[in-house]
Protein backbone atom coordinates (compact mmCIF):
# COMPACT_ATOMS: atom_id res chain seq x y z
CA UNK A 1 0.00 0.00 0.00
CA UNK A 2 1.22 3.39 -1.14
CA UNK A 3 2.32 5.39 2.57
CA UNK A 4 0.21 7.59 3.72
CA UNK A 5 1.19 11.01 4.30
CA UNK A 6 2.35 12.31 7.61
CA UNK A 7 -0.29 14.15 9.80
CA UNK A 8 -0.59 14.99 13.49
CA UNK A 9 -2.50 12.08 15.02
CA UNK A 10 -4.26 14.61 17.31
CA UNK A 11 -5.33 17.28 14.92
CA UNK A 12 -8.07 17.08 12.38
CA UNK A 13 -6.79 14.77 9.17
CA UNK A 14 -7.69 16.52 6.52
CA UNK A 15 -7.88 14.95 2.94
CA UNK A 16 -4.06 15.94 1.57
CA UNK A 17 -4.34 17.46 -1.85
CA UNK A 18 -1.27 15.42 -3.03
CA UNK A 19 -3.91 12.18 -3.22
CA UNK A 20 -4.23 13.03 -6.65
CA UNK A 21 -0.73 12.70 -7.91
CA UNK A 22 0.07 9.64 -5.35
CA UNK A 23 -1.81 6.59 -5.93
CA UNK A 24 -2.49 4.42 -2.95
CA UNK A 25 -2.94 0.53 -3.47
CA UNK A 26 -5.53 -2.10 -1.60
CA UNK A 27 -6.37 -5.43 -1.70
CA UNK A 28 -10.11 -5.99 -2.60
CA UNK A 29 -12.24 -8.17 -0.76
CA UNK A 30 -12.53 -12.16 -0.87
CA UNK A 31 -13.94 -13.44 -3.98
CA UNK A 32 -17.99 -13.88 -2.89
CA UNK A 33 -19.15 -17.64 -2.42
CA UNK A 34 -22.65 -16.98 -3.17
CA UNK A 35 -24.25 -16.24 -6.30
CA UNK A 36 -26.33 -13.17 -5.19
CA UNK A 37 -27.90 -12.72 -8.73
CA UNK A 38 -29.79 -16.39 -8.73
CA UNK A 39 -30.24 -19.40 -6.17
CA UNK A 40 -28.91 -19.30 -2.87
CA UNK A 41 -28.52 -23.03 -3.13
CA UNK A 42 -25.94 -22.88 -5.36
CA UNK A 43 -22.35 -21.37 -3.91
CA UNK A 44 -18.74 -21.12 -5.70
CA UNK A 45 -15.04 -22.52 -4.77
CA UNK A 46 -11.94 -22.44 -6.14
CA UNK A 47 -11.81 -18.74 -7.94
CA UNK A 48 -9.17 -19.19 -10.33
CA UNK A 49 -7.76 -17.48 -13.31
CA UNK A 50 -8.96 -13.76 -12.56
CA UNK A 51 -9.32 -11.38 -15.09
CA UNK A 52 -10.16 -7.31 -15.05
CA UNK A 53 -12.23 -6.29 -18.12
CA UNK A 54 -12.62 -2.86 -16.81
CA UNK A 55 -12.81 -0.38 -13.69
CA UNK A 56 -14.69 -2.24 -11.28
CA UNK A 57 -15.59 -5.47 -13.88
CA UNK A 58 -13.71 -8.04 -13.04
CA UNK A 59 -14.15 -12.02 -14.12
CA UNK A 60 -13.26 -15.17 -13.06
CA UNK A 61 -13.40 -18.81 -13.27
CA UNK A 62 -14.81 -20.92 -10.42
CA UNK A 63 -16.48 -24.38 -9.38
CA UNK A 64 -20.02 -24.21 -9.18
CA UNK A 65 -21.99 -26.57 -5.90
CA UNK A 66 -25.52 -27.13 -5.58
CA UNK A 67 -26.64 -27.72 -1.99
CA UNK A 68 -30.67 -28.63 -3.71
CA UNK A 69 -29.28 -31.17 -6.19
CA UNK A 70 -26.32 -32.62 -4.53
CA UNK A 71 -24.04 -32.03 -7.09
CA UNK A 72 -20.36 -30.22 -7.76
CA UNK A 73 -18.09 -29.66 -10.43
CA UNK A 74 -19.63 -27.71 -12.93
CA UNK A 75 -17.10 -24.71 -14.04
CA UNK A 76 -18.50 -21.25 -14.33
CA UNK A 77 -17.79 -17.99 -15.01
CA UNK A 78 -18.27 -15.23 -12.51
CA UNK A 79 -19.02 -11.66 -13.21
CA UNK A 80 -18.40 -8.56 -10.62
CA UNK A 81 -19.46 -5.19 -11.50
CA UNK A 82 -18.07 -3.54 -8.54
CA UNK A 83 -15.27 -5.35 -7.34
CA UNK A 84 -15.77 -8.07 -5.59
CA UNK A 85 -18.55 -6.69 -3.45
CA UNK A 86 -20.76 -9.02 -4.82
CA UNK A 87 -20.68 -11.51 -8.04
CA UNK A 88 -23.01 -13.35 -10.41
CA UNK A 89 -22.81 -16.00 -12.73
CA UNK A 90 -22.63 -15.38 -16.42
CA UNK A 91 -21.90 -18.89 -17.73
CA UNK A 92 -21.96 -22.43 -16.64
CA UNK A 93 -20.73 -25.35 -17.89
CA UNK A 94 -23.68 -27.26 -17.51
CA UNK A 95 -23.66 -30.65 -19.46
CA UNK A 96 -20.57 -30.75 -21.42
CA UNK A 97 -18.72 -32.30 -18.22
CA UNK A 98 -15.57 -30.95 -16.22
CA UNK A 99 -12.74 -28.99 -17.44
CA UNK A 100 -11.08 -25.61 -16.93
CA UNK A 101 -11.50 -22.09 -18.08
CA UNK A 102 -7.98 -21.52 -19.93
CA UNK A 103 -8.10 -17.66 -20.86
CA UNK A 104 -10.60 -15.21 -20.64
CA UNK A 105 -10.34 -11.68 -22.93
CA UNK A 106 -12.32 -8.63 -23.53
CA UNK A 107 -12.44 -5.71 -26.39
CA UNK A 108 -14.21 -3.40 -23.52
CA UNK A 109 -16.06 -3.83 -20.14
CA UNK A 110 -19.18 -5.59 -22.01
CA UNK A 111 -17.65 -7.41 -24.96
CA UNK A 112 -15.66 -10.26 -23.61
CA UNK A 113 -14.32 -13.72 -25.10
CA UNK A 114 -13.50 -16.85 -22.30
CA UNK A 115 -11.68 -20.28 -23.96
CA UNK A 116 -12.74 -23.62 -22.13
CA UNK A 117 -11.82 -27.09 -22.57
CA UNK A 118 -13.56 -30.51 -21.56
CA UNK A 119 -11.04 -32.55 -19.57
CA UNK A 120 -12.52 -35.31 -21.42
CA UNK A 121 -11.11 -33.96 -24.80
CA UNK A 122 -14.51 -33.59 -26.67
CA UNK A 123 -13.18 -29.90 -27.69
CA UNK A 124 -12.45 -27.03 -26.89
CA UNK A 125 -15.19 -23.99 -26.37
CA UNK A 126 -14.63 -20.20 -27.20
CA UNK A 127 -17.56 -18.21 -25.70
CA UNK A 128 -17.80 -14.44 -26.64
CA UNK A 129 -20.69 -12.00 -25.97
CA UNK A 130 -20.97 -7.73 -26.31
CA UNK A 131 -23.47 -7.82 -24.20
CA UNK A 132 -21.67 -8.73 -20.48
CA UNK A 133 -23.14 -12.82 -21.47
CA UNK A 134 -26.91 -11.56 -21.80
CA UNK A 135 -28.86 -12.79 -22.90
CA UNK A 136 -27.43 -15.91 -23.75
CA UNK A 137 -23.63 -15.56 -25.47
CA UNK A 138 -22.62 -17.62 -28.30
CA UNK A 139 -20.89 -20.35 -28.09
CA UNK A 140 -18.06 -21.87 -30.83
CA UNK A 141 -17.14 -25.28 -30.80
CA UNK A 142 -13.34 -25.68 -31.87
CA UNK A 143 -12.81 -29.57 -32.11
CA UNK A 144 -9.32 -30.64 -32.07
CA UNK A 145 -7.21 -33.79 -32.81
CA UNK A 146 -6.79 -36.03 -30.04
CA UNK A 147 -3.75 -34.85 -27.62
CA UNK A 148 -4.11 -31.44 -29.26
CA UNK A 149 -4.25 -29.19 -26.24
CA UNK A 150 -1.64 -27.19 -24.47
CA UNK A 151 -1.34 -26.00 -21.53
CA UNK A 152 -1.59 -22.40 -22.47
CA UNK A 153 -4.82 -21.10 -24.68
CA UNK A 154 -4.13 -17.18 -24.45
CA UNK A 155 -6.88 -15.36 -26.35
CA UNK A 156 -7.57 -11.91 -27.42
CA UNK A 157 -9.75 -9.46 -29.95
CA UNK A 158 -9.17 -7.32 -32.43
CA UNK A 159 -11.70 -5.11 -33.96
CA UNK A 160 -13.63 -7.83 -36.41
CA UNK A 161 -11.63 -10.90 -34.98
CA UNK A 162 -10.95 -13.44 -31.53
CA UNK A 163 -7.89 -14.64 -31.94
CA UNK A 164 -6.95 -18.15 -29.72
CA UNK A 165 -3.37 -19.97 -30.09
CA UNK A 166 -2.47 -23.36 -28.95
CA UNK A 167 0.04 -25.89 -29.14
CA UNK A 168 -0.54 -29.17 -30.98
CA UNK A 169 1.00 -32.51 -30.39
CA UNK A 170 -0.63 -34.65 -33.34
CA UNK A 171 2.38 -32.96 -35.75
CA UNK A 172 5.58 -34.29 -36.20
CA UNK A 173 6.66 -31.64 -33.89
CA UNK A 174 5.16 -29.53 -31.46
CA UNK A 175 3.11 -26.69 -33.19
CA UNK A 176 1.21 -23.95 -32.60
CA UNK A 177 -1.91 -23.42 -34.01
CA UNK A 178 -4.04 -20.38 -34.39
CA UNK A 179 -7.54 -19.56 -34.61
CA UNK A 180 -9.23 -16.62 -36.07
CA UNK A 181 -12.85 -15.96 -35.20
CA UNK A 182 -15.06 -13.61 -37.18
CA UNK A 183 -17.14 -12.10 -34.22
CA UNK A 184 -20.05 -11.13 -37.23
CA UNK A 185 -20.85 -14.54 -38.08
CA UNK A 186 -18.38 -17.22 -36.23
CA UNK A 187 -16.71 -18.62 -38.85
CA UNK A 188 -13.01 -20.11 -38.34
CA UNK A 189 -9.92 -20.11 -40.51
CA UNK A 190 -7.11 -21.93 -38.47
CA UNK A 191 -3.51 -21.39 -39.41
CA UNK A 192 -0.58 -23.80 -38.39
CA UNK A 193 3.10 -22.46 -37.52
CA UNK A 194 5.99 -25.27 -37.04
CA UNK A 195 8.32 -23.12 -36.16
CA UNK A 196 7.17 -21.85 -32.32
CA UNK A 197 5.78 -23.87 -29.54
CA UNK A 198 4.43 -22.97 -25.95
CA UNK A 199 1.95 -19.53 -26.71
CA UNK A 200 2.11 -17.75 -23.62
CA UNK A 201 0.44 -14.21 -24.18
CA UNK A 202 -1.47 -12.72 -27.85
CA UNK A 203 -2.51 -9.39 -28.50
CA UNK A 204 -3.97 -7.85 -32.13
CA UNK A 205 -3.22 -3.88 -32.48
CA UNK A 206 -5.56 -4.29 -35.54
CA UNK A 207 -7.54 -7.13 -37.62
CA UNK A 208 -3.80 -7.77 -39.36
CA UNK A 209 -1.09 -7.22 -37.30
CA UNK A 210 -0.67 -9.32 -33.88
CA UNK A 211 2.25 -10.32 -31.55
CA UNK A 212 2.30 -13.48 -29.63
CA UNK A 213 4.80 -14.63 -27.09
CA UNK A 214 6.08 -18.32 -27.44
CA UNK A 215 9.55 -20.29 -27.09
CA UNK A 216 10.92 -21.85 -30.39
CA UNK A 217 10.36 -25.80 -30.88
CA UNK A 218 14.51 -26.11 -32.09
CA UNK A 219 15.41 -24.49 -28.46
CA UNK A 220 12.68 -24.14 -25.66
CA UNK A 221 15.75 -22.08 -23.56
CA UNK A 222 14.97 -19.04 -26.52
CA UNK A 223 12.11 -16.79 -25.80
CA UNK A 224 10.43 -15.44 -28.55
CA UNK A 225 7.74 -12.39 -29.04
CA UNK A 226 6.95 -12.84 -33.14
CA UNK A 227 4.75 -10.77 -35.31
CA UNK A 228 2.37 -11.19 -37.78
CA UNK A 229 1.37 -8.91 -40.83
CA UNK A 230 -1.20 -10.94 -42.17
CA UNK A 231 -4.01 -12.17 -39.28
CA UNK A 232 -2.00 -15.09 -38.21
CA UNK A 233 -0.93 -16.79 -41.75
CA UNK A 234 2.79 -16.13 -41.00
CA UNK A 235 4.77 -15.25 -38.19
CA UNK A 236 8.60 -13.36 -37.51
CA UNK A 237 11.07 -12.99 -35.29
CA UNK A 238 10.34 -9.05 -33.38
CA UNK A 239 12.34 -10.17 -30.54
CA UNK A 240 14.14 -12.95 -29.62
CA UNK A 241 16.67 -13.72 -26.59
CA UNK A 242 18.48 -16.98 -25.81
CA UNK A 243 19.88 -15.60 -22.89
CA UNK A 244 16.92 -13.85 -20.36
CA UNK A 245 13.16 -15.10 -20.64
CA UNK A 246 10.62 -12.39 -22.02
CA UNK A 247 7.80 -12.48 -19.11
CA UNK A 248 5.10 -10.47 -20.73
CA UNK A 249 4.76 -7.25 -22.99
CA UNK A 250 1.97 -4.86 -23.94
CA UNK A 251 0.96 -2.73 -26.99
CA UNK A 252 -0.89 0.37 -25.43
CA UNK A 253 -1.01 1.91 -29.03
CA UNK A 254 -0.13 0.09 -32.73
CA UNK A 255 3.26 1.47 -32.80
CA UNK A 256 4.41 2.28 -29.08
CA UNK A 257 4.91 -1.69 -26.88
CA UNK A 258 6.82 -2.43 -23.82
CA UNK A 259 8.18 -5.94 -22.73
CA UNK A 260 9.81 -7.35 -19.74
CA UNK A 261 12.65 -10.33 -18.90
CA UNK A 262 13.09 -12.49 -15.75
CA UNK A 263 16.33 -10.04 -15.24
CA UNK A 264 14.51 -6.83 -14.79
CA UNK A 265 15.05 -5.69 -18.37
CA UNK A 266 12.72 -3.47 -20.05
CA UNK A 267 12.58 -2.78 -23.84
CA UNK A 268 10.52 -0.32 -26.21
CA UNK A 269 9.57 0.12 -29.32
CA UNK A 270 8.08 3.00 -31.03
CA UNK A 271 7.90 1.42 -35.33
CA UNK A 272 5.41 -1.68 -34.46
CA UNK A 273 8.19 -3.97 -32.93
CA UNK A 274 10.60 -3.66 -35.67
CA UNK A 275 13.07 -2.66 -33.26
CA UNK A 276 13.77 -2.44 -29.60
CA UNK A 277 15.58 -0.27 -27.11
CA UNK A 278 16.88 -1.40 -23.64
CA UNK A 279 15.50 1.78 -20.98
CA UNK A 280 16.81 2.01 -17.92
CA UNK A 281 15.44 -0.59 -15.63
CA UNK A 282 15.03 0.38 -11.25
CA UNK A 283 15.70 -3.56 -10.51
CA UNK A 284 17.43 -6.43 -11.43
CA UNK A 285 14.26 -8.97 -10.05
CA UNK A 286 12.02 -10.48 -12.56
CA UNK A 287 9.43 -8.46 -13.77
CA UNK A 288 6.45 -10.79 -14.53
CA UNK A 289 4.08 -8.21 -16.49
CA UNK A 290 3.42 -4.86 -17.95
CA UNK A 291 0.89 -2.38 -18.93
CA UNK A 292 0.52 0.93 -20.24
CA UNK A 293 -3.21 2.96 -20.38
CA UNK A 294 -1.54 4.53 -22.71
CA UNK A 295 1.85 5.39 -24.70
CA UNK A 296 3.18 6.96 -22.00
CA UNK A 297 1.88 6.19 -18.51
CA UNK A 298 2.71 2.57 -17.35
CA UNK A 299 3.59 0.32 -14.57
CA UNK A 300 6.02 -3.03 -14.40
CA UNK A 301 5.23 -5.56 -12.00
CA UNK A 302 7.59 -8.82 -10.60
CA UNK A 303 8.92 -10.85 -8.51
CA UNK A 304 7.76 -10.69 -4.27
CA UNK A 305 5.68 -7.73 -4.70
CA UNK A 306 7.62 -4.75 -6.40
CA UNK A 307 5.84 -2.49 -8.44
CA UNK A 308 6.92 0.53 -10.52
CA UNK A 309 4.79 3.36 -12.69
CA UNK A 310 6.01 5.59 -14.99
CA UNK A 311 4.66 8.48 -17.08
CA UNK A 312 6.87 9.71 -19.47
CA UNK A 313 7.15 6.28 -21.49
CA UNK A 314 9.73 4.51 -19.33
CA UNK A 315 12.52 7.23 -19.45
CA UNK A 316 12.05 7.28 -15.12
CA UNK A 317 10.27 4.84 -12.76
CA UNK A 318 9.24 5.32 -9.67
CA UNK A 319 8.63 3.01 -6.65
CA UNK A 320 4.60 2.11 -5.76
CA UNK A 321 4.23 0.24 -2.29
CA UNK A 322 2.16 -2.62 -3.61
CA UNK A 323 1.61 -3.61 0.38
CA UNK A 324 1.69 -7.31 -1.21
CA UNK A 325 4.83 -9.62 -0.41
CA UNK A 326 4.00 -12.10 -3.37
CA UNK A 327 5.02 -11.94 -7.04
CA UNK A 328 2.84 -9.89 -8.98
CA UNK A 329 1.71 -12.08 -12.21
CA UNK A 330 -0.95 -9.29 -14.28
CA UNK A 331 -1.38 -5.55 -14.41
CA UNK A 332 -4.25 -3.76 -15.88
CA UNK A 333 -4.55 0.09 -16.44
CA UNK A 334 -7.29 2.21 -17.45
CA UNK A 335 -6.66 5.96 -17.71
CA UNK A 336 -5.85 7.01 -14.12
CA UNK A 337 -7.25 3.21 -12.77
CA UNK A 338 -4.56 -0.19 -12.16
CA UNK A 339 -5.06 -3.26 -11.00
CA UNK A 340 -2.96 -5.83 -10.37
CA UNK A 341 -3.23 -9.90 -9.47
CA UNK A 342 -0.84 -11.33 -7.26
CA UNK A 343 0.20 -15.62 -7.53
CA UNK A 344 -2.32 -16.42 -5.01
CA UNK A 345 -5.32 -15.03 -6.94
CA UNK A 346 -5.38 -11.68 -4.58
CA UNK A 347 -6.30 -8.49 -6.58
CA UNK A 348 -5.21 -4.84 -5.74
CA UNK A 349 -6.59 -1.50 -6.73
CA UNK A 350 -4.94 1.92 -7.19
CA UNK A 351 -6.87 4.62 -5.45
CA UNK A 352 -8.88 6.36 -8.17
CA UNK A 353 -7.28 10.47 -7.59
CA UNK A 354 -9.52 12.93 -7.81
CA UNK A 355 -9.29 16.33 -9.27
CA UNK A 356 -8.91 19.91 -7.22
CA UNK A 357 -12.33 20.44 -7.70
CA UNK A 358 -13.39 17.05 -6.44
CA UNK A 359 -10.90 17.13 -3.81
CA UNK A 360 -12.86 20.74 -2.45
CA UNK A 361 -15.84 19.88 -2.97
CA UNK A 362 -15.74 16.65 -0.84
CA UNK A 363 -13.05 17.44 1.84
CA UNK A 364 -14.04 16.61 5.06
CA UNK A 365 -13.02 16.93 8.47
CA UNK A 366 -11.65 13.51 10.12
CA UNK A 367 -11.06 12.70 13.61
CA UNK A 368 -9.56 9.32 15.05
CA UNK A 369 -9.40 9.18 18.88
CA UNK A 370 -7.38 8.43 21.23
CA UNK A 371 -4.15 7.77 19.27
CA UNK A 372 -2.52 6.03 20.42
CA UNK A 373 -4.31 3.51 22.99
CA UNK A 374 -3.33 0.59 24.56
CA UNK A 375 -6.85 -1.62 23.91
CA UNK A 376 -7.34 -0.92 20.26
CA UNK A 377 -10.70 0.55 20.38
CA UNK A 378 -10.54 3.97 18.80
CA UNK A 379 -13.39 6.40 17.85
CA UNK A 380 -13.81 8.29 14.15
CA UNK A 381 -15.40 11.50 14.27
CA UNK A 382 -16.63 12.66 11.19
CA UNK A 383 -18.02 16.37 9.99
CA UNK A 384 -20.45 15.21 7.54
CA UNK A 385 -23.33 15.46 5.01
CA UNK A 386 -26.12 13.03 4.66
CA UNK A 387 -24.02 10.62 2.55
CA UNK A 388 -23.06 7.52 3.52
CA UNK A 389 -19.60 6.79 4.12
CA UNK A 390 -17.47 3.72 4.73
CA UNK A 391 -14.40 3.36 6.98
CA UNK A 392 -11.66 0.23 6.12
CA UNK A 393 -8.12 -0.28 8.21
CA UNK A 394 -5.46 -2.34 7.01
CA UNK A 395 -1.93 -2.90 7.89
CA UNK A 396 1.22 -1.33 6.31
CA UNK A 397 1.07 -4.63 4.36
CA UNK A 398 -2.42 -4.30 2.97
CA UNK A 399 -4.57 -6.82 5.17
CA UNK A 400 -7.91 -5.29 5.68
CA UNK A 401 -8.60 -6.23 9.44
CA UNK A 402 -11.82 -3.76 9.38
CA UNK A 403 -14.56 -2.98 7.82
CA UNK A 404 -17.71 -0.76 8.52
CA UNK A 405 -19.94 1.37 7.29
CA UNK A 406 -20.63 5.14 9.05
CA UNK A 407 -23.83 6.27 9.94
CA UNK A 408 -25.17 8.66 7.56
CA UNK A 409 -26.23 11.75 9.91
CA UNK A 410 -23.89 14.54 11.20
CA UNK A 411 -24.97 13.87 14.94
CA UNK A 412 -24.68 9.81 15.09
CA UNK A 413 -21.01 10.56 13.02
CA UNK A 414 -18.79 8.80 15.59
CA UNK A 415 -18.45 5.25 15.71
CA UNK A 416 -15.74 2.88 17.76
CA UNK A 417 -13.34 0.82 15.91
CA UNK A 418 -12.47 -2.09 18.11
CA UNK A 419 -9.18 -3.59 16.72
CA UNK A 420 -8.75 -5.29 20.14
CA UNK A 421 -7.37 -8.32 18.68
CA UNK A 422 -4.92 -7.20 16.37
CA UNK A 423 -1.66 -6.77 18.09
CA UNK A 424 0.66 -3.66 18.59
CA UNK A 425 1.74 -1.77 15.18
CA UNK A 426 0.86 1.18 12.98
CA UNK A 427 -2.50 0.32 11.41
CA UNK A 428 -3.82 2.47 8.30
CA UNK A 429 -7.62 3.78 8.02
CA UNK A 430 -9.10 5.51 4.65
CA UNK A 431 -12.57 6.65 4.27
CA UNK A 432 -14.42 6.03 1.23
CA UNK A 433 -17.82 7.32 0.14
CA UNK A 434 -20.38 5.09 -1.17
CA UNK A 435 -19.70 5.72 -4.34
CA UNK A 436 -16.38 4.51 -3.78
CA UNK A 437 -14.36 8.24 -3.89
CA UNK A 438 -11.40 8.27 -1.89
CA UNK A 439 -12.35 11.26 1.14
CA UNK A 440 -9.60 10.77 4.03
CA UNK A 441 -6.88 8.54 5.70
CA UNK A 442 -4.61 8.09 8.34
CA UNK A 443 -2.90 6.22 10.90
CA UNK A 444 -3.82 4.43 13.75
CA UNK A 445 -1.21 3.48 16.11
CA UNK A 446 -1.83 0.26 18.83
CA UNK A 447 0.75 -0.11 22.29
CA UNK A 448 -0.25 -2.73 24.43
Amino acid sequence: MKQVNKVCLSLLVLLPLSIAANAQWYRLKNYPNLNSGGDTNIYTSSPYLPYVAGNGVILYGAIAHSVYFGHSGDETLMESKNDLDSCKYVYSNGGIGPGNIYSIASKNDSTICFVYTNSDYIGTLLVHSNTNFHPTPKRIEINQPAGGYGSTMPSCFSDNYIYMSTLISYLPIDSIVLYRITIANDSIKRYVTMKYRSPVQLHFTSDSTGFMLCTYVTDSAKSALVKTSDSGKTWRNSFLDSSHIIKGFCFPTPSIGYLTENNGNIYKTIDAGNTWIQLTSPTTMTLNCVSFSNGTNGYIGGKAGILYKTTDGGTSWTKEISGDPNSITSLYTFDTVAYFIDTNYNIYKNEKPMSIESIQANRIEARAFPNPNNNGVFSIELKVNSEKFKVEVYTVLGEEVYSASLPQTPKEALRKIDLGSQPTGIYLYRIISEKGDFIASGKLIIQK
